[in-house]
């Protein structure tokens, strides 16, 4: 049918925050691969060789499968990184790849800080958002994830979905498990019918989206304790 100026618009903003992801991710594997002593950190804290020089979480070769990227600590590299690349701050805010200084509007600075960079992609395999793992056990907050915007929203999206769907529809069933990094584990082993949510709770939405498979639903709840109430 006929789009009107306001669908056209909305289409074209889709199509750019797609591609200021695809920025994000190059930039993120840049920093992850760089000879710095925190990328270091960040490859050491992420991945596992069978020689036992790194003892991370993941195989190192499936590191570089799903993408794993860093966001440097120090210096706002990635709002430097965007302004060069002419990037529109504008629409990077409202994905929340970056921040703007409230004292100071229109002084921006990198949203992610120090943190392994997961990036979550949909059923196309197209980047919609980031998850962000911090490093510093220390650190205030575990994860932290984008705000919803025009391409990402928490409530829908699926963590692993550009893989399990596929497998799912062959084995009838798929996993539900507390987070990103426990999905990327399942995967690593090769069970690919794994899925997250980036969120405390699943919604409808996600779960029909398997449901209308007529896939059986499989909870692997982690080890930590239930929370009293």
């Amino acid at each position: 049918g006929k789009q009107t100026e306001e669908e056209k618009e909305e289409y074209r903003k889709k199509e750019t925050m797609y591609i200021y992801n695809d920025y994000a991710y190059q930039f993120f594997r840049e920093q992850y691969e760089a000879n710095t002593d925190e990328a270091r950190r960040c490859r050491s804290y992420a991945e596992y060789s069978e020689d036992g020089v790194m003892k991370g979480r993941w195989e190192s070769s499936y590191c570089k499968t799903i993408g794993l990227g860093y966001s440097p600590l120090r210096d706002n590299k990635f709002c430097e990184y965007a302004r060069k690349k002419g990037l529109n701050m504008k629409v990077l805010l409202e994905m929340g790849l970056i921040a703007e200084n409230e004292e100071h509007p229109g002084v921006y600075y990198d949203f992610y800080r120090g943190r392994l960079m997961i990036p979550q992609r949909d059923n196309y395999g197209r980047i919609v958002t980031f998850t962000a793992r911090a490093i510093n056990p220390q650190a205030e907050r575990k994860y932290l994830n984008s705000k919803d915007n025009l391409i990402y929203k928490k409530g829908t999206t699926i963590f692993g979905i550009d893989v399990a769907l596929r497998v799912a529809k062959q084995t009838g069933k798929v996993y539900l498990v507390e987070g990103a990094p426990d999905v990327m584990r399942l995967q690593s082993l090769g069970i690919g019918n794994a899925i997250s949510c980036l969120g405390g709770s699943w919604s409808k939405e996600q779960l029909e989206v398997f449901s209308r498979f007529g896939c059986s639903l499989c909870f692997i709840p982690d080890r930590d304790l239930p929370k009293q109430g």
